[in-house]
């Protein structure tokens, strides 16, 4: 199940992954009275709308979180042009539930598929950026318990 993308003006940029962010400031998404060290949370950054039901889609584009299961979503679509040409992505509301581990970034982003598609997922990567694996679209319920459980020691 894709979503469709209208092409604007030309296919040479289907490349964009919609809305990264990487030399922003992430925003705490945690209440304490000091700011945590990278190796205490995980970050967050791309395609979100919301996190744990928050909207913060004004906060900017990259978060750190506490470890432990969050549901993120994403916009309901994206947009990007140069001077190349444009393009626009309907995506629909999209919602991961997401098992979170200290020192580790997550980047939701979309992917051009085929015949004008889109997938959005979320890519998990250690310290250093190195990728270690997809985390894709929540389907079942079941999903949000075993994320509680893959965390239960955060």
């Amino acid at each position: 199940m894709g979503t469709r993308v209208s092409l604007l003006v030309t296919m040479g940029l289907l490349a964009i992954e919609g809305c990264i962010t990487t030399d922003q400031q992430a925003v705490p998404l945690y209440d304490q009275p000091t700011r945590l060290g990278r190796d205490q949370v995980a970050t967050l950054g791309g395609y979100v709308a919301s996190v744990d039901g928050r909207d913060v889609s004004k906060l900017g584009g990259a978060f750190e979180l506490l470890p432990g299961c969050h549901v993120i979503t994403t916009p309901t679509g994206w947009g990007a042009s140069s001077g190349m040409g444009a393009i626009k992505a309907t995506t629909g509301a999209v919602s991961f539930v997401v098992p979170m581990f200290p020192g580790r970034h997550y980047l939701v982003v979309s992917n051009p598929g085929p015949l004008g598609t889109v997938t959005v997922q979320i890519n998990e990567m250690d310290a250093a950026g190195h990728d270690l694996r997809a985390i894709w679209p929540t389907r079942a319920a079941e999903e949000v318990l075993a994320c509680h459980m893959a965390t239960m020691a955060y």
